[in-house]
């Protein structure tokens, strides 16, 4: 996906009222397409363009997954008051029919 397109999912994103950090966060551990927050929810987005939206799914591999976990977990690490902040992860598909957003697509399921 080009940053065209993620920088239009981070604006739709942003008119739905979520704060963020901004698209394409980079850190050691790998690149966050879209972070934004409501309340002390921070939600990590992964944006997948495909032709159609079970494809785009797909795509977010259990690989990628563990990136963007690592990512999420570097970054908050940095916060000053990280306590008390749930991840959430979601997953933003485009496909030829729409954009489709898939709230809490997975879970950090480790300790």
């Amino acid at each position: 996906m080009g940053t065209a397109e993620r920088s239009l999912m981070h604006d739709l994103a942003s008119a739905h009222g979520l704060p963020d950090f901004g698209p394409d966060l980079r850190t050691p551990e790998g690149e966050i397409d879209i972070l934004v927050r409501r309340g002390r929810i921070p939600a990590v987005i992964e944006v997948k363009s495909r032709d159609e939206a079970l494809v785009a799914g797909e795509a977010v591999t259990a690989a990628k997954q563990r990136r963007l976990l690592r990512a999420a977990r570097y970054l908050m690490s940095r916060m000053p008051d990280p306590a008390g902040f749930s991840i959430r992860f979601d997953a933003m598909l485009v496909s030829k029919r729409g954009i489709s957003h898939v709230i809490d697509a997975w879970r950090d399921e480790a300790p």
